[in-house]
């Protein structure tokens, strides 16, 4: 009785995934501290900052480019800082305080955007009230008052030394008549109708009361 042999060959072959459904690569741990919503890693350990944020969690966003004394919440913000003003928050609003320019007991009124004014004293000028100034050069005392610069509570004020029979600030004011006898050296004394006197000097005197002598010699000198 002839006899069947029979072959089976198997082949064993690994298995094949569809096409478009190839495995992933496992994901990258990142660093435990890094912002999963503006940071992002490429290799374990990692933390890579989104446009836009910054730090080493990348939790700080980046400021409006030029902002100085300002903040954010979002990228590209420039939020001013208390007494702060402008685009880049570089305006000073409360320049008088921070800086104190005005000197010598003057006032200072802040302007805005970074401005202010000083308001001086008597006895001083310029921006900061910087220059002192002499009151007496103005001859502010009248009828012969004498004057003098005194610091009254850091005032740099005049004050004038008036005559007999003047008073007030300046001496302006008469509280003598002509029967007072007021005018030196042989003035005619003349009432006015305002009050007060006024004295006509005989040759070689002047001032208020003829009390003044001319000096022919300087005169003469400046002809």
């Amino acid at each position: 009785m002839p006899t069947l042999s029979v072959s089976v060959s198997l082949s064993l072959s690994p298995p094949t995934c569809p096409a478009g459904l190839l495995p992933s690569p496992p994901a990258a741990v990142c660093l435990a501290e890094c912002s999963r919503s503006h940071g992002y890693c490429e290799k374990p350990g990692e933390c890579k900052c989104r446009i836009g944020w910054q730090g080493p969690s990348c939790d700080s966003c980046v400021r409006y480019p030029g902002c100085l004394h300002g903040t954010c919440l979002q990228p590209w913000q420039c939020n001013c800082q208390e007494g702060w003003g402008g685009l880049f928050c570089n305006q000073d609003l409360n320049y008088c305080t921070n800086h104190h320019p005005c000197q010598n007991g003057a006032t200072c009124t802040n302007t805005g955007q970074g401005s202010y004014t000083c308001t001086c004293p008597a006895g001083f000028l310029g921006t900061n009230c910087e220059v002192e100034v002499n009151e007496c050069d103005s001859s502010p005392c009248r009828n012969g008052g004498s004057c003098s610069v005194s610091i009254n509570e850091g005032t740099g004020d005049h004050s004038c030394t008036c005559p007999q029979g003047f008073y007030s600030k300046n001496c302006e004011i008469s509280a003598m008549t002509c029967a007072d006898g007021p005018c030196f050296n042989g003035g005619t004394c003349m009432e006015k109708h305002s009050g007060g006197y006024t004295c006509r000097c005989p040759l070689n005197y002047h001032g208020s009361n003829c009390e003044k002598k001319i000096d022919r010699l300087s005169t003469s000198s400046n002809l």
